[in-house]
């Protein structure tokens, strides 16, 4: 009988023990969720890859619109060759689990030369690498921007580090109460993550980086401008960049930048915008260089570097705002880039 009863208390105990238990697991399954295949795939690349014509430039970016990864892939001669010509198009971009491999299949022409279609290409990504095949008949290789030499095995910086004297001030909004439309928050949030990718990219590239202090965004607007224009003059930077977002009547979209009254401004400028239009969501996305000389004061004469400022998008548009959100990394990617392209030409 007592064989019995120890028996019957522990299958209780058992049973007891599962019951309880399984809400915690539910709940944790719940809450698990799996790495987006994606994250580290969004950028931009340069190489190339074969087909019919030969070997043929290639720059391939890969941006997020919503929950949708798609990618511009943009083909062109390489330097001392003429057998392929220049084109682009957008494309679609799936991943496949079990393989670890990526899609990119074409959907809509952007640039589209003669006798020239679509490819299929189903790339894997290693250390800022991606390559794979093309039509499965050819092979294309190209390397995330930014990715240094040592990542690839060669035991030497990149060549962006003869800017080692370069120096760059990042002057993101410090504006709390600029709230976005939907999940936007403030533009003072989004900027600054903005920036800290940005003063990531640079810094890997051997760009001294300075930045203003988030503490001034409690001052006065006339008092934070004051701090930001004295403390870049200080610093005595070759650029001032200032980053922030738009706002209207709630249905204007797209970028502008805002220039001081000189030709070194204007090219900055253009750097830039040549690279955040990569990415441009919509046709009438670029509205243009303006002369901000008398409108901000980081583009007036009270900035002694070379200055802009964006306006990536606009924050009270909900689809402006959903964009930035789901290209924080690769706008400041760009943003870096295009800065870099201006800092090499000098």
């Amino acid at each position: 009988m007592k064989r019995r009863s120890i028996s019957i208390f522990l299958i209780l105990v058992t049973l007891l023990s599962t019951v309880l238990l399984m809400p915690l697991m539910a709940c944790s399954n719940d809450h698990y969720q799996e790495p987006n295949p994606f994250s580290a795939l969004v950028g931009v690349y340069e190489g190339s890859y074969t087909a019919p014509q030969g070997e043929t430039g290639l720059t391939l970016t890969v941006f997020m619109e919503s929950d949708d990864c798609k990618a511009k892939f943009e083909f062109y001669n390489l330097p001392g060759m003429s057998n392929a010509k220049n084109g682009s198009y957008y494309m679609y971009v799936s991943y496949d689990e079990s393989e670890g491999d990526y899609y990119f299949t074409g959907t809509e022409w952007i640039v589209k030369p003669e006798y020239y279609d679509y490819v299929f290409l189903v790339g894997e990504l290693n250390n800022g690498i991606l390559e794979g095949s093309v039509n499965f008949l050819y092979t294309f290789k190209v390397v995330k921007v930014g990715t240094s030499y040592r990542q690839q095995g060669i035991d030497i910086n990149p060549p962006y580090n003869i800017m080692s004297e370069k120096s760059v001030y990042l002057s993101p909004s410090l504006q709390k109460n600029n709230v976005g439309a939907g999940d936007f928050g403030s533009e003072y949030m989004r900027m600054n993550e903005i920036a800290d990718v940005v003063q990531r990219e640079l810094e890997e590239q051997g760009v001294i980086v300075y930045r203003s202090d988030n503490d001034w965004a409690d001052l006065s607007e006339g008092e934070c401008l004051n701090k930001i224009a004295t403390d870049s003059n200080t610093k005595n930077s070759t650029i001032h960049v200032a980053l922030h977002s738009n706002a209207a009547n709630g249905s204007a979209r797209g970028i502008e930048i805002w220039t001081q009254n000189t030709d070194d401004s204007r090219f900055l400028a253009q750097c830039v915008m040549d690279k955040i239009t990569i990415i441009a969501p919509a046709s009438n996305w670029d509205r243009g260089l303006k002369n901000g000389q008398g409108t901000y004061k980081e583009t007036g004469t009270s900035i002694n570097a070379t200055s802009i400022l964006i306006e990536y998008a606009f924050h009270d548009n909900s689809l402006d705002a959903q964009w930035i959100i789901s290209n924080i990394e690769i706008i400041g990617k760009l943003t870096a880039q295009g800065i870099i392209d201006y800092l090499i030409s000098q």
